[in-house]
């Protein structure tokens, strides 16, 4: 109540403060109004980076943890996670999800955090349950099927059992019977890509606004990530951009904005699709669909049989991962984009991609399968 009387009267929260208040929300003596109410106010637009920071941090400590020993030098000894926020306006397939495989065959060790769909037909859960994935592994199983495969998959609501009874108000307030103008998307949309269980170090983060590019780049900061990129695609090249109608991934469509932490700082850019060396696609050819269209149309970019137009939105979404997770990179993007393109290609022509999703399914089933024996 204090909190909501602070920000009705135009005052924002210290850290400290923040964490306090997130604490007490996700107690179990909160009532589901005072849920409510606090996230219909706590949207990513309104909140501090301070508070966004706080909040994550809150989730970060109370989370299940993935240990993993990543503390090296060396590209393949980071931990990385590829996530967006979801809410983009054209519904794409799931590139997040697509691209940790690109990622995972270079050679990083991706940690990837995800949850079924709230805004969208099909969320990362969605799609691996899809293809054969085994989602539900604990800690001590995804640390296995990491330093086995140097990849694994963290099914966010069994690591983040506090927010179990908020995401349930969380998921009412998005959904279809409740009118289109009461409808919310509140600090959870955000919250989920920054607290990653397993600690992630460098990270590829889009976002549905635009306005959130620079500020979620300095939560990151605030939450010490070795290196990071925070994006947000427009869907069209008029110069007009409205930055709440766009993806949240490298656009193929128009421009894409960054924000990117190196070295404790952030620097901002744009680039367009023929900096990637690709065409510009529309937003038609870019469509996803349920989870099993996605599935298919992640299995078809792994294998390299996708529209041009899908493997190129993959492509110039890997690069920029494998870019960021390579800490020995000092020249900016700008002047080696083409060379990640071409890293990303490779690993799809040469089978290595679509063998990394295949050890997934099978690494995963194993691992599921001993604990149930």
């Amino acid at each position: 109540a204090e909190c909501l009387e602070a920000w009705r009267s135009g005052q924002h929260l210290s850290f400290s403060e923040a964490q306090i208040v997130f604490e007490n929300l996700l107690a179990s003596d909160v009532s589901d109004y005072q849920i409510a109410e606090f996230l219909v106010n706590a949207t990513p637009e309104f909140l501090t980076v301070n508070e966004i920071a706080a909040f994550a941090k809150v989730l970060r400590d109370k989370a299940r943890h993935v240990s993993i020993a990543s503390q090296g030098t060396q590209p393949n000894e980071l931990i990385g996670d590829t996530c967006g926020t979801g809410g983009d306006t054209i519904h794409t397939f799931n590139v997040s999800t697509t691209i940790m495989f690109i990622l995972a065959a270079h050679g990083l060790r991706i940690a990837k955090h995800g949850n079924r769909a709230f805004t969208s037909k099909c969320g990362s859960a969605d799609v691996l349950r899809q293809l054969g994935v085994e989602i539900e592994l604990n800690p001590e199983q995804v640390r296995q099927c990491i330093e086995k495969i140097g990849l694994g998959f963290m099914y966010a609501p069994l690591y983040h059992e506090a927010t179990m009874r908020v995401q349930m108000i969380r998921k009412k307030l998005a959904s279809d019977r409740v009118p289109a103008h009461q409808r919310r998307r509140t600090v959870f949309n955000i919250l989920g890509p920054l607290s990653n269980p397993a600690g992630a170090e460098f990270q590829l983060l889009g976002v549905y606004d635009d306005a959130l590019v620079k500020k979620l780049s300095e939560v990151l900061q605030i939450l010490n990530l070795k290196r990071a990129i925070v994006l947000h695609g427009y869907c069209d090249g008029s110069g007009h951009h409205d930055g709440r109608r766009g993806l949240d991934e490298v656009s193929t469509l128009a421009e894409t904005h960054f924000a990117e932490l190196k070295d404790g700082k952030i620097r901002e850019y744009t680039l367009s699709p023929d900096k990637f060396g690709v065409r510009m696609a529309k937003a038609v050819q870019l469509k996803g669909g349920d989870a099993a269209q996605n599935a298919q149309i992640l299995a078809n970019v792994l294998s390299g049989t996708a529209s041009q137009e899908m493997l190129d939105l993959a492509l110039v979404n890997a690069a920029v991962g494998i870019y960021i997770g390579n800490p020995n990179e000092v020249s900016p993007f700008e002047s080696v984009v083409l060379s990640y393109v071409e890293k990303a290609r490779t690993l799809i022509h040469d089978g290595s991609a679509f063998r990394k999703l295949q050890e997934l399914i099978r690494t995963s089933q194993e691992l599921s399968a001993t604990s149930s024996q």
